[in-house]
């Protein structure tokens, strides 16, 4: 069975993230998108950013993520609604791609990414994509 790569996140999950974004950083974002599967949320100030892209019904990937409010819940709740998403259209995998900082890297063990087998460790991090099955 050929998967279709060319599979965009469907227009009300990217206004569910935009919204939680907006509300948990007092900011306003907008929208561009690129490839009909990529999309990225930034405020003017560059202060907020998220990007996702999705790869048919095999995987979302998360590959940017800035807030200026950081540990009120908005990663958590972006990665609830995209589980819920891959649910409901049969993808099986989220990934969240070049974690650098030990926050993230916490995050997505306390939440259930393991990390790739190509990850590098350093002294406090291990460096690389984490993925988490559906």
């Amino acid at each position: 069975m050929k998967m279709p790569l060319h599979t965009p996140i469907k227009e009300e999950i990217i206004e569910q993230i935009k919204k939680v974004i907006e509300a948990r950083n007092d900011c306003e974002l907008t929208l561009r998108e690129s490839f009909g599967t990529t999309y990225w949320l930034m405020d003017k100030e560059g202060t907020n950013e998220f990007r996702t892209s999705s790869l048919g019904t095999y995987r979302v990937t998360i590959s940017r993520v800035c807030f200026k409010n950081r540990r009120r819940g908005t990663m958590t709740s972006i990665v609830g609604i995209l589980i819920d998403y891959c649910q409901r259209e049969g993808i099986s995998e989220i990934l969240i791609q070049s974690v650098e900082t030990p926050e993230m890297m916490a995050f997505c063990l306390k939440n259930g990414f393991v990390p790739s087998e190509w990850n590098i460790p350093t002294e406090d991090v291990l460096l690389g994509d984490y993925i988490l099955k559906i």
